[in-house]
């Protein structure tokens, strides 16, 4: 039991020590050109706030220091998702330095498994350069209630399957 103790100890300390994680809530950011704070830690739009604006972009980070492939999370939620194919949100990772967007998707509301504002995970998998201004986008098209929960960036393990996905989207 000891063994396995710390076993699993050491291992833990590894994947905390070697991995790299960021986390962002949009309602705590200054980033946006329409909507407005939900729940302290998030940001709304409804169908009432100007569209074909940013949801959220920033925060301009230059803390993703990796040039491991990557992988980030959007967490949205969305009022309605069957009335209609439209797409309303597209989702992106940007390098600020060299103004060029490194993976985007575009959204649609049948792509959301639930309505009411529930959060729901869409992925992104993009590589970076280090030392590079890195912002995470939501670009809101129109016609629906969203919400951008948080947005967490991760590195993934840099083996084989890694590769498959670096500059894929993806949903989860």
């Amino acid at each position: 039991m000891i063994v396995y103790t710390i076993g699993w100890l050491i291992l833990s300390l590894f994947y905390y020590v070697t991995t790299l994680q960021l986390v962002f809530y949009p309602g705590t950011q200054p980033y946006h050109q329409t909507g407005f704070r939900f729940n302290n830690t998030a940001w709304v739009v409804t169908t009432q706030d100007p569209s074909e604006r940013y949801l959220t972009y920033g925060p301009y980070t230059k803390d993703w220091n990796t040039l491991a492939p990557s992988r980030v999370d959007f967490y949205l939620g969305v009022d309605n998702n069957i009335a209609d194919p439209l797409d309303l949100l597209t989702v992106e990772v940007n390098d600020a330095d060299m103004n060029y967007i490194l993976t985007s998707r575009n959204i649609s509301r049948l792509d959301f498994g639930y309505d009411k504002i529930q959060p729901q995970i869409f992925s992104l998998y993009f590589l970076s350069t280090i030392g590079h201004r890195l912002e995470f986008r939501v670009f809101y098209h129109c016609c629906s209630e969203i919400v951008h929960y948080k947005t967490i960036v991760n590195e993934l393990d840099d083996g084989k399957l890694a590769d498959i996905f670096a500059g894929q989207a993806g949903l989860e």
